[in-house]
């Protein structure tokens, strides 16, 4: 990493950022920042507005007695790719190992009354500060003037009603593991980056992962985001988002999120000790789909299937687990009514429980589903058959083939036991046994 002699403005390059002794800004982005490249001739950087935060930064640290400062927009050569790549992933890093961060808030006047201002300031509303909030252990408030206007640690219950952020989070960031996926998403629902990227790349330490750049991959960046997460974590509450799919014509959509507005609602998801979790739910990430291990149960009211997340919503006073709805297509399952997420009966609840898979079944589902994937699938359901029989002792045996899916492998894909269901994929020849 480069820091920045606060005295000589030289850039100095050091391999471990816990070997030495440095401060960081945390500021938001305007025009004519000093960037890598202006900072090697001084006489350059000087003329640009940028400078006056670098150089009070500077004072700051040396009143401290800090020697060094790191600053986003001088101290990352991005020209670099790899250099960039290595900044982005180590960001949550070196925040965390300075000795203090300096925020710089532009908007927030001398006179303005904290707790009034402080809300309206847009530091609060953008994607990279979210990890500048949490990471650093000493974090200090200043306005626009350079008045210094409070510490974190002393401002944790205005910060927290601000972020919907843990207070206990933002005293000790090294329990971040211990808060639901769904519930840190819903941390970063309604702030902006610059680059539709970043809304990703900004998330790397609030998750611990790590992933290549892809400029230009747009919001593939939040879909392999939510791969490592899953990977890393196996946190079922990563698919407690709500929102409308690709196409708001449809119910059904992908297992993983869009950007992370929709978990806006999971700000209050905690993680359960469920007597059916298991002890790895195996997660894999292969082509377009997401594998897994979870006890899912048959809803025969709505043809459609439940899944234990594992979390509830801290909010509800009856304490009951949230599940999500899904329905069997040939390829796998598919998420259904992604408006809401439903509530199970109490996680506790041992007469609940037996209508559930005794044990966590293989469940493989689509990632993310396209228009034209959205209109197939409906396209299938319509044209399904779905058997209903009256009475119970007359029900013995029911199977179903199309002459090219006559296999038993191709039969046991098309035809749902659970929901009584053939998927016929619009196929003219049917043939069903009973």
């Amino acid at each position: 990493m480069w820091l920045l002699d606060v005295k000589s403005y030289v850039l100095v390059d050091v391999v471990n950022s816990t070997d030495v002794r440095y401060a960081t800004l945390s500021h938001t982005w305007a025009s004519e920042e000093v960037s890598f490249a202006d900072i090697q001739n001084l006489r350059c950087a000087k003329k640009r507005l940028g400078w006056h935060k670098i150089e009070q930064s500077c004072h700051l640290a040396a009143q401290r007695g800090i020697d060094y400062v790191w600053i986003d927009t001088c101290c990352i050569d991005k020209s670099s790719s790899a250099e960039l790549s290595e900044a982005i992933n180590s960001m949550f890093a070196w925040y965390k190992d300075s000795h203090e961060c300096y925020v710089h808030l532009s908007d927030l006047d001398p006179s303005d009354d904290l707790e009034t201002a402080l809300p309206k300031c847009r530091w609060f509303t953008r994607g990279w500060t979210l990890q500048e909030l949490i990471a650093p252990k000493e974090l200090l408030f200043y306005d626009n003037q350079w008045n210094f206007r409070g510490k974190k640690a002393s401002m944790t219950k205005l910060l927290s009603q601000i972020t919907n952020v843990d207070e206990k989070i933002l005293l000790v960031p090294e329990l971040l593991s211990l808060v639901s996926v769904g519930k840190r998403m819903s941390w970063a629902a309604k702030r902006q980056t610059t680059r539709l990227e970043d809304m990703a790349y900004c998330l790397f330490g609030i998750f611990g992962v790590n992933m290549p750049l892809i400029y230009g991959e747009g919001t593939n960046a939040f879909l392999r985001l939510q791969e490592a997460v899953a990977l890393a974590t196996e946190d079922l509450s990563l698919f407690a988002w709500t929102g409308t799919s690709a196409d708001e014509g449809f119910p059904y959509s992908g297992i993983l999120a869009h950007s992370p507005s929709q978990f806006a609602a999971c700000r209050l998801l905690e993680k359960i000790d469920d007597p059916l979790e298991s002890d790895s739910r195996s997660f894999t990430v292969v082509n377009r789909n997401v594998g897994f291990q979870a006890c899912l149960r048959t809803d025969t009211n709505h043809g459609d299937y439940l899944m234990r997340l594992h979390c509830k919503d801290a909010g509800d006073r009856q304490d009951r687990t949230v599940v999500i709805r899904l329905v069997k297509t040939p390829g796998g399952f598919v998420r259904h009514s992604t408006d809401n997420v439903f509530y199970g009966e109490l996680h506790h609840d041992v007469q609940d429980l037996e209508s559930w898979d005794p044990v966590p079944r293989a469940v493989t589902i689509s990632k993310r589903l396209s228009t034209v994937d959205l209109r197939s699938i409906q396209q299938r359901f319509s044209e399904s058959f779905h058997f209903k029989v009256a009475a119970e002792g007359f029900y013995y045996k029911l199977t179903a083939s199309m002459p090219e899916l006559a296999d038993e492998t191709h039969s046991s894909t098309h035809w749902d036991s659970s929901t009584s269901r053939f998927l016929t994929e619009g196929h003219p020849l049917f043939t069903g046994l009973l």
